[in-house]
């Protein structure tokens, strides 16, 4: 079903009536509310300033990180045709303004790849905290993956329910009633508001994989202890037991020392990482060889990026170690090819805030 903005507020009054001060304290979009970034909308017609959004003029940066290879195979390429293709003809269907996602379809992709190597010919149940403009769910479900995702802020959640199911109706279930039966519920993307999260701390909900982009040091300090307590739980009975993350946000409040400590913590092993990518695993998870944390911190500190640990010694490390070799002898989509295509959608690319941006006279990064 389509969520309007009335039906969801109206969800959000009644179902924050039964929960703490704190717990309301914790999941709050802190940083947006800072920097006075938008994170409510009134109308739903407003859906579309948040189709591509929060990575403005990214797409060419993206290509220069040459590290991090977000540029895409030929076969990757046909799912961002697709998938953005659907989206800009739904956007100007539905909202009067067909909007051309860029730098949000090689992020994800880039995601989603790295996702298919810890997954080998599986299909891992992936819980995504914070699911942004929704790319990486729409790529995943569109892909066969049974998927999770929750948001704290209504924008972000109306924009990824209204685009899933525009993308693929009838795909959402939305998880604003009783919560027994999840697990059951195949061939549907699960999506849960914040404030049915403390209802879900003691269900019989389980995931594989948690995935958390470009958001892990803009939480509050309890929202993101809840989230890796809660982690345990789904993880419980997995192979996997694997947290992901790329980038670890905004630094403005919280640096990644901070994080790689409260991972360790609360149970959790680093087991490979780069500068915008991570991979912890429970530490009860078999046969892995975790990065020693302590010797880790004491040899640098670490504010705005993940540290450089390739650790060949551990099996889940090497596979993607080995899987990121061989990509780089993969023939990739030039950012010439890119840009064409998206131009064959519109020859106005502008996302609205690039729009306002380039009219500022700004530099995007």
């Amino acid at each position: 079903m389509i969520l309007t903005v009335d039906e969801y507020n109206a969800l959000e009054r009644e179902g924050k009536k039964g929960l703490s001060n704190r717990f309301l304290e914790a999941f709050q979009p802190e940083l947006f509310s800072n920097v006075g970034f938008p994170t409510r909308i009134e109308d739903d017609k407003e859906v579309y300033k948040f189709l591509d959004s929060m990575h403005d003029g990214r797409m060419q940066w993206y290509y220069e990180d040459k590290n991090m290879q977000y540029s895409p195979t030929y076969e990757e390429f046909e799912i961002i045709k697709e998938i953005s293709g659907s989206i800009y003809q739904v956007s100007k269907d539905v909202y009067g303004r067909g909007v051309v996602v860029k730098a949000p379809m090689l992020c994800s992709m880039n995601l989603l790849r790295r996702l298919k190597y810890l997954g080998a010919n599986d299909l891992p149940t992936i819980f995504e905290i914070g699911g942004g403009t929704g790319i990486l769910g729409a790529m995943m479900y569109r892909l066969g993956y049974r998927y999770i995702s929750t948001d704290i802020t209504q924008a972000f959640y109306i924009t990824q329910n209204n685009l899933w199911e525009r993308l693929y109706p009838g795909c959402v279930e939305e998880c604003t009633g009783d919560m027994d039966g999840l697990n059951e519920m195949e061939g549907k993307i699960l999506h849960i508001p914040y404030w049915k999260l403390w209802e879900l701390r003691n269900n019989d909900l389980e995931a594989d994989i948690i995935v958390s982009n470009h958001n892990l040091a803009e939480m509050h300090e309890r929202a993101l202890r809840f989230y890796l307590q809660y982690a345990k739980q789904l993880m419980r009975n997995s192979e996997y037991k694997l947290f992901v993350a790329q980038s670890s946000g905004s630094t403005r409040f919280r640096n990644v020392d901070y994080l790689l400590s409260t991972f360790d913590a609360m149970g959790f092993a680093l087991l490979y990482s780069e500068r915008h990518f991570v991979v912890f695993a429970l530490k009860d998870k078999k046969q892995i060889m975790p990065v020693h944390m302590g010797d880790l911190m004491r040899k640098e500190s670490y504010q705005n990026a993940f540290p450089i640990c390739g650790n060949p010694l551990d099996k889940t490390a090497e596979k993607i170690y080995l899987a990121e070799r061989n990509m780089r002898d993969e023939q990739k989509v030039s950012l010439k090819e890119m840009e064409a295509y998206f131009r064959l959608l519109d020859e106005y690319v502008d996302s609205p805030d690039e729009e306002f941006i380039h009219y500022c006279g700004y530099s995007f990064i």
